[in-house]
């Protein structure tokens, strides 16, 4: 057997990860590793995101398999850990030389993170992108900016001779701006305006409220909605630097400095996945909310101050429901059109 390459190590650590990742116990620490890992050359972050595409692909045809099988009278159940494995199995059995998505990690490798069956899609110029509930899409925009848009986000572009601008009609995105000295990148939010030149950082709109998460650079926010194309800082912008949390609402700002490993777990979206510290039911059960059409429901007061902690798979819900109810004293019940979660009787 020949000596398998760079790349081949590569995509069986991907696969790896993206087994752990789908098991459902992924601790902070193998998160943080991983995180490391696909940061540290854009091969890792593409092949880990073609992992996570084979992965779902992968997951689909066992459900489309399995449904049938109970029709026929079948019963069918796999734990996690085992349903990692024979996943994890398919992947490797395909990680051949010269394989398809070899020939897409080459054609994706400009852009981090981004799905093989968007990258046409993202290199066409247009002035307006969206996401549907549960969407998480990758967009080069005409200047060479990439964005990330999460769920159900909308932005709006206005991109003219003297400044980059970008509308952000509602949802949450990242953005890594390309660097270009004479022409200011700004983003309208309705409320306030963000001016960089070259920088990343997350920002959500919810509400009233505005939430900045500063990576990498220099972000420059501004109490109003004008337009400002001079690179000069006004003396009532509020400049946040990297490993700053800007939060912005009509009752006022907070602004939290060094609070790098923060910054990061807000963007555990763009990764697939959702993270919560110590968070109350409540809380969790709106940031769930974002993600899927049916509306989750606490029907009791105790259960929403009930406390958890973890890393879960966003695409992949069912599992987190069972886990909840595993750790939790409740009870979730779905409907057509809703879920309903409360406590669990003794």
């Amino acid at each position: 057997m020949s000596k398998p390459d760079s790349l081949d190590l590569i995509q069986y650590q991907a696969a790896k990860y993206v087994a752990r990742v789908y098991s459902g116990d992924l601790s902070a620490t193998e998160e943080q590793t991983i995180r490391d890992w696909c940061a540290a050359d854009p091969k890792h972050q593409n092949e880990f995101d073609h992992m996570i595409d084979v992965w779902d692909t992968s997951r689909e045809l066992y459900e489309e398999t399995e449904a049938k099988l109970q029709v026929r009278g079948y019963k069918v159940a796999f734990s996690i850990a085992a349903s990692a494995m024979i996943t994890l199995a398919v992947i490797l059995s395909i990680l051949l030389p010269g394989s398809v998505f070899k020939k897409q990690g080459e054609i994706a490798a400009e852009i981090p993170n981004a799905q093989p069956q968007q990258i046409v899609a993202a290199n066409r110029v247009a002035d307006n992108y969206k996401t549907r509930i549960g969407e998480v899409r990758n967009v080069m925009l005409p200047d060479g900016s990439l964005v990330e848009l999460n769920t159900n986000t909308e932005i709006r572009l206005d991109f003219n001779d003297s400044v980059r601008k970008v509308i952000l009609v509602q949802g949450e995105a990242f953005f890594a701006v390309a660097k270009n000295p004479s022409k200011v990148f700004m983003i309208d939010t309705g409320e306030r305006t963000i001016r960089v030149i070259g920088t990343q950082f997350n920002v959500r709109k919810q509400s009233q409220s505005l939430q900045i998460a500063v990576k990498e650079g220099l972000v420059a926010v501004h109490p109003t909605s004008e337009q400002h194309i001079a690179f000069e800082h006004k003396s009532d912008d509020i400049l946040l630097t990297a490993g700053t949390i800007g939060a912005f609402s009509g009752e006022g700002q907070l602004i939290s400095r060094d609070q790098s490993d923060k910054v990061d777990r807000l963007q555990s979206w763009r990764f697939g996945l959702f993270r919560f510290d110590n968070e109350s039911m409540e809380t969790v059960v709106a940031e769930l909310n974002r993600y899927q059409p049916k509306h989750i429901i606490l029907l009791d007061d105790e259960v929403k101050s009930l406390r958890i902690s973890g890393v879960y798979s966003l695409t992949d819900q069912d599992s987190l429901f069972k886990a909840l109810e595993q750790v939790l004293p409740i009870r979730v019940t779905t409907h057509s059109q809703q879920i309903l979660i409360e406590a669990k009787k003794s």
